[in-house]
């Protein structure tokens, strides 16, 4: 297995790799009931639409979500939103099309700028740029540099584009966290290397980082049974990662997958199983060391398909996610409602 040293300017990859280099509250709805409804086919009209939003013409509306208007967040994203201030619920959701794979999309992922966006297809990994947030998505390419290592899922960028996380299904069919980076967002990310300090006999996947890298969340079933989420942190990128603890507050019913982790540390966003199909959820906390509000759902996303994937913006206004039948899921994006 490869092996990683980091030095004052990042990660130094050894073996033949080339160096390259607040607080409030959040109201959604209650949660479904219990039983698992049938995953019918996505509701897409096929309305065309420009709502000023950044949502492009062409772009397809799902018209089946259900909206809770009276979503209430008054949290301070750190990114221009002020303490007080109330953003609404999320409005129906829009399927990108030009992120469609062969059958399925999913694990979408975006640098801060929302101009570069990482995903996983049938085909496998592949990535995709935009001019500008309104304008419309390139073809997908594949990510072929990470190819040979396994099968690659959950990736996750920074949010300046030259970091991601990947989980690998190794030789050993483990899932396992690696990690690669690159010195531009025009350069060739460096091979995968796995990170040791994260890694056990059980699954680990689903890495986030927060925009200083210096705390992580992350999916393992190293307590036993399902996936449950954990933290681990250091005082430096130089350091392995270490603190490595059960966020408890969240963990319980239902496998919980997919973390985002974002401003600074004091939002978290994921889906979890415990309502019977899969959804997307959020908590918060007020200080890096407080545990997190327990899990709320974001009732207005869900519906009878699986919703997972979850990524939100710096501000809270889009969140961009995966949704449809389990090997028919599509990429959407949706965002707050005037």
């Amino acid at each position: 297995m490869s092996t990683i040293r980091r030095t004052s300017g990042g990660l130094t990859v050894l073996c033949a790799c080339l160096v390259l280099g607040g607080c409030g509250r959040l109201r959604f709805g209650d949660s479904d009931s219990e039983p698992r409804p049938d995953l019918g086919t996505p509701r897409d009209l096929g309305v065309a639409r420009d709502s000023g939003a950044g949502l492009d013409v062409g772009t397809e509306l799902d018209t089946g979500t259900r909206v809770d208007t009276g979503t209430v967040m008054d949290i301070d994203m750190g990114t221009g939103v002020d303490m007080g201030t109330v953003l609404t619920a999320f409005g129906a959701p829009a399927v990108i099309p030009e992120l469609d794979g062969r059958e399925w999309a999913r694990d979408p992922t975006l640098t801060a700028d929302e101009l570069q966006i990482m995903l996983v297809t049938d085909a496998g990994l592949r990535t995709a740029t935009r001019e500008s947030r309104t304008a419309p998505w390139s073809p997908l390419v594949p990510v072929s540099q990470f190819g040979g290592i396994g099968t690659l899922t959950d990736p996750e960028l920074s949010g300046d584009g030259l970091h991601v996380f990947l989980t690998v299904d190794d030789e050993t069919n483990e899932q396992e966290i690696y990690e690669s980076m690159r010195p531009s967002r025009s350069a060739v990310w460096t091979v995968p290397i796995r990170i040791e300090e994260l890694s056990t006999v059980a699954e680990d996947c689903c890495a986030s980082a927060s925009a200083n890298r210096l705390l992580l969340v992350f999916a393992s079933q190293r307590g036993g049974g399902g996936y449950a989420l954990y933290e681990a942190s250091r005082t430096s990128t130089e350091l392995p990662w270490s603190n490595i603890a059960a966020l408890t507050t969240i963990n319980g019913a239902g496998n919980t997958t997919n973390p985002m982790l974002t401003r600074g540390g004091l939002t978290l966003v994921f889906d979890n199983t415990r309502n019977g199909v899969r959804d997307l959820f959020y908590s918060s906390r007020t200080t890096l060391d407080a545990p997190f509000s327990s899990p709320e759902a974001i009732r207005e996303l869900s519906t009878d398909q699986l919703e997972r994937d979850p990524w939100l913006s710096e501000n809270g206004q889009r969140i961009y996610f995966s949704r449809g039948p389990a090997g028919a899921e599509r990429i959407y994006v949706a965002e707050r409602l005037p």
